[in-house]
């Protein structure tokens, strides 16, 4: 009886911290702030399996929603990173990783080693749902 109390108790500090990671998408919809350059913005969504980036300062610098949008198929979202490709320049995809429904982390996809210059990769914070 002893032995299957303490695997069960195994068992259970097994499964915990990898059901912890799993973000729930339905809850990302939302402003996101790049944290290091707070005049940053994003809006940012799941539509069924695609989710959505709208870069909105570059939006209304160019008032061209297909260069300031990225689209990305989503896979598994606790496994893997999400890899966006912007329309306008699909060669040049980026990657997010969500760490919660209010904070994620931008970063290049590691395709195109110079768009750090051209993207402004790093932590962003949902500011409105």
């Amino acid at each position: 009886m002893f032995k299957y109390i303490k695997q069960s108790i195994i068992l259970f500090f097994i499964i915990f911290p990898v059901s912890s990671l799993a973000v729930d998408l339905k809850s990302i919809d939302g402003i996101w702030q790049n944290e290091s350059r707070e005049k940053l913005y994003y809006s940012i969504f799941q539509d069924g399996n695609t989710l959505v980036i709208i870069d909105l300062p570059l939006l209304g610098f160019t008032g061209d929603v297909f260069k300031a949008t990225y689209v990305g198929s989503i896979k598994d979202i606790s496994t893997e990173k999400i890899i966006v490709n912007p329309i306008s320049f699909p060669e040049v995809p980026i990657s997010i990783v969500f760490h919660s429904d209010t904070e994620a982390t931008i970063d290049s996809s590691g395709a195109c080693p110079t768009c750090i210059t051209i993207f402004p990769f790093g932590k962003l914070k949902k500011i409105f749902k």
